[in-house]
């Protein structure tokens, strides 16, 4: 199956202007192989076409419709967290471990978190959130969630529809509805502590009256 060059700059315009989210060119599959054309390409179809990769992602329209002038092919990247505002949770089917299984689980524990959700082409599914301002997400694969389950955040990018998969079938929206704020337990379960430096108070010599050790205490 193959996407027609317009549609993917088409919608590569529409995610930076009606999501405000980051993208950037990736390359695309031709004749069941990878345009970059390396014979042992590590990730076909889903790496930057650019020089700097997802560090180029940018919202300006006409930086984007460039790009596709020059790669009309390409597949879509885009970056996640908070340059895009979303993080995304990447379920994969794969090396006997079903992250869609795992997650509908993880729902049954803590909840429905209906979103933005997509298929990738290859199987699996992408689930979109809103993240939470001054909420650093970064990339995990499967040790914050479940086995099957990636995280994609700050650092790191999803490919998207109608972009088009190494098996042939292409990246489809199942919901392209706006995404939804990630529910408490994901950001508390996905989020980087923030680590703070703990204050210390010289003591004097011989030490604090009783009442003053109480007082720091709280």
């Amino acid at each position: 199956m193959t996407t027609a060059p317009n549609e993917l700059a088409a919608a590569a315009v529409n995610y930076a202007s009606a999501y405000e989210w980051a993208v950037f060119p990736v390359h695309s599959i031709r004749d069941g192989a990878c345009t970059c054309s390396q014979p042992n390409c590590g990730s076909p179809g889903k790496h930057p076409r650019t020089a700097r990769g997802l560090n180029d992602a940018t919202k300006d329209q006409q930086v984007i419709k460039g790009w596709w002038q020059q790669w009309p092919d390409s597949n879509i990247g885009v970056r996640t967290g908070q340059v895009s505002g979303i993080m995304a949770v990447d379920l994969d089917v794969k090396d006997n471990s079903n992250g869609i299984t795992n997650w509908y689980d993880l729902l049954d524990h803590h909840g429905p978190a209906s979103t933005m959700t997509a298929f990738t082409g290859g199987g699996g599914q992408h689930w979109i959130y809103k993240l939470p301002a001054n909420v650093e997400v970064r990339n995990d694969a499967g040790t914050k969630l479940a086995q099957g389950i990636d995280v994609r955040g700050d650092g790191g990018y999803i490919v998207v529809a109608p972009s088009v998969h190494l098996s042939g079938d292409t990246y489809a929206w199942e919901d392209n509805a706006q995404a939804v704020l990630a529910p408490e337990w994901l950001i508390t379960r996905c989020a980087t502590p923030v680590v703070r430096a703990t204050a210390t108070i010289e003591q004097p010599v011989g030490g604090y009256e009783p009442w003053v050790t109480e007082a720091l205490r709280g």
